[in-house]
């Protein structure tokens, strides 16, 4: 993942250190956003890297988060671009939600020092990172069992796309599932 969504390198870095570690292939694939993937291409060209395409969907199944991977996707694709940002719109009404519920329970935690944290998908993972840095928590894990998992304070359940339009979507866009 890019800073697009919640990796901590931008996806040129990503490139790069893929290169120094002696990878010749990578694949980008950010939640619920495929923003960083021209970028990632770009510099794999210059660092002699192979990109492919990818993207990280959230979908409910059997009651549970899962996560689908779309590889080799067209990243332009009309359809995938319109779902991604159903999701991410669902993401942020979701954040919003976790934060109003944090606040409720006294945690000082602001939806704009969650924008500084990701480029374009905020998830739970940018809530728990600020909960560890403010010292409402000791850890990623402690913050995110203890505060934003069903029935702790933060939890906030998210919405989600049919597991099937999103397989559909993917495929649409010449990906592999």
């Amino acid at each position: 993942h890019t800073t697009m969504s919640d990796g901590t390198d931008l996806p040129e870095e990503i490139v790069k250190k893929a290169k120094k570690k002696g990878l010749s292939v990578i694949s980008i694939t950010d939640h619920e956003t495929v923003s960083g993937i021209g970028i990632a291409m770009e510099a794999g060209k210059k660092h002699g890297v192979t990109v492919i395409s990818g993207v990280e969907i959230s979908a409910k199944y059997n009651h549970s988060e899962i996560h689908i991977l779309g590889f080799d996707i067209n990243y332009n694709d009309y359809d995938l671009l319109k779902l991604l940002s159903v999701r991410r719109k669902s993401k942020t009404k979701r954040a919003k939600k976790i934060i109003s519920n944090l606040r409720k329970h006294g945690f000082d935690v602001s939806y704009s020092e969650l924008k500084e944290l990701s480029d374009e998908t905020i998830n739970r993972s940018h809530i728990a990172d600020i909960m560890v840095r403010k010292g409402y928590a000791k850890d990623f894990d402690d913050a995110f069992y203890n505060y934003l998992v069903k029935g702790k304070p933060g939890f906030y359940e998210g919405e989600y796309l049919p597991l099937k339009e999103i397989v559909r979507v993917i495929k649409k866009a010449g990906g592999i599932v």
